[in-house]
């Protein structure tokens, strides 16, 4: 780590002018050298008036890491060095200012006059740098808003209703409350689970489609209301414990509007594309095969599903704020016209052969695609993206070649990412764990991925 007043290839840019010090991610490009010109070119080219100028300039300081590092800098060390700053910015504050005003005493007219522009100045670029900051880490660092989706009404087989309770009993909030954060416990479904239940295919061409959209309703309402400020101003951590990955619309819409105008991204971990569309030739009928259907509103999305976009309409998800993350491309599920949409819309693809060799370096790269496009971003972890020959604890397992090790280091580094705001784990069905040795690894490994997240508690 090192502290200097050079442009950041990766870091944390801080200015401030009369008060405390803000973080804020750093900007690459004409943005940031904009702040710079901007602040060296305020200060009064005479008396003590210069000392503004050069302390301004001195407070454009930035903590980066080497662009070559594979790390960023501890939350420690980022955190003693602003510390540092911080104090001797107070002491020469004082000085400062108080200079600043015994000559402004003196020269009455046109300096005073330019005095107080450049003060104003001064204050306006901190309240921008201080906007950018908030940006940087959208979710509090110390609160989780635990939300339960008792749901298999979509469902191959019965089971995965269970799994928020399951997922609980072995000691996930403990854990997490272990290691420091406090947690509030939710119900998207209070008046009861979604429960399976043999069903035909709709003329639609989807099972049960009322009881699936009235669900992704019930969830969208429950997460505006966890989403409210914690104490210290900013919304929970959001962990959704499924239940089913097509209760994403839901969970991205309430994300969507309530954090509006923030862009919201998402890091699809999962085996399957679910790009079929209903009344496609071989469809299952399942709604959760169709979960990137609905978020893209690709043509054949059902209508009922109309109403789960962003606030102005659009969809909510495009090229530009997801990335697929472990996509098989050996599942006949994934067929070679959604994998063809994919590849020739640009998407962000990591495939799981891909995961399975590096599962680190591929979360690192794909958590620095989308924080460069989007302000705030849930992770969605389906376990069916596990390798079910020797952890088949999801719905129906898959063989990725992902072992549960390598899945769970590239979940620990994408949940440290800054702007990660939730957490939404699905596809867990406890009827295939009688021991509950697998969710009991599942429960140490999504603890594990939390401490990362603790550096900055307090």
């Amino acid at each position: 780590m090192s502290v200097a007043r050079t442009k950041p290839a990766d870091g944390i840019l801080s200015i401030t002018c009369n008060t405390e010090t803000p973080q804020s991610q750093s900007k690459a490009g004409s943005d940031w050298e904009q702040d710079v010109e901007e602040i060296d070119s305020t200060g009064i080219k005479r008396g003590p008036a210069d000392l503004l100028t050069n302390k301004t300039t001195r407070w454009a300081t930035v903590i980066s890491s080497s662009s070559s590092s594979s790390h960023r800098p501890s939350n420690s060390d980022e955190a003693e060095a602003i510390t540092k700053t911080k104090r001797e910015d107070n002491q020469q504050n004082a000085h400062t200012h108080t200079c600043l005003a015994a000559y402004a005493k003196n020269h009455a007219g046109d300096f005073q006059d330019d005095l107080k522009a450049q003060l104003h100045k001064c204050n306006t670029i901190n309240d921008v740098v201080t906007k950018r900051s908030m940006r940087t880490s959208m979710a509090s660092r110390d609160n989780i808003a635990i939300t339960s989706i008792p749901a298999d009404i979509d469902s191959l087989i019965p089971g995965k209703r269970n799994a928020p309770a399951v997922l609980l009993k072995a000691g996930l909030a403990q854990g997490l409350q272990h290691i420091g954060y406090k947690t509030t416990s939710h119900n998207a479904l209070p008046s009861g689970p979604a429960a399976w239940s043999l069903a035909a295919v709709d003329p639609s061409g989807v099972k049960r489609e009322k009881e699936n959209v009235e669900v992704n309703q019930l969830v969208r309402n429950s997460l505006a209301k966890t989403l409210d400020p914690s104490s210290d101003g900013k919304p929970p951590f959001q962990l959704i414990l499924g239940g089913e990955c097509c209760q994403l619309p839901g969970i991205l819409t309430a994300l969507s509007h309530t954090l509006s105008p923030k862009r919201v991204g998402l890091i699809y971990i999962d085996a399957d594309a679910d790009l079929s569309v209903p009344n496609a030739p071989g469809s299952s009928g399942n709604f959760a095969s169709m979960t990137m259907t609905h978020l893209m509103r690709r043509p054949g999305a059902l209508q009922s599903m109309a109403d789960f976009v962003r606030p102005d309409g659009e969809p909510l998800v495009d090229p530009g704020n997801v990335v697929f993350f472990g996509l098989n491309m050996d599942l006949a599920g994934n067929t070679r016209e959604q994998l063809g949409l994919l590849f020739d819309s640009g998407y962000r693809v990591f495939t799981s052969s891909s995961i399975a060799a590096d599962p680190g370096g591929r979360a690192r790269e794909a958590l620095a695609w989308l924080e460069e496009r989007v302000d705030v971003i849930l992770v969605h972890y389906d376990v069916g993206s596990i390798d079910g020959g020797s952890f088949p604890l999801a719905n129906v397992p898959q063989f990725t070649g992902v072992g549960i090790e390598e899945s769970l280091r590239a979940l620990k580094m994408l949940v440290s990412g800054s702007k990660v705001a939730g957490l939404m784990v699905a596809e867990v069905n406890p009827d295939h764990d009688p021991g509950l040795g697998m969710t009991g690894k599942l429960v140490e490994g999504i603890v594990d991925a939390f401490k990362a997240r603790t550096g900055t508690l307090g």
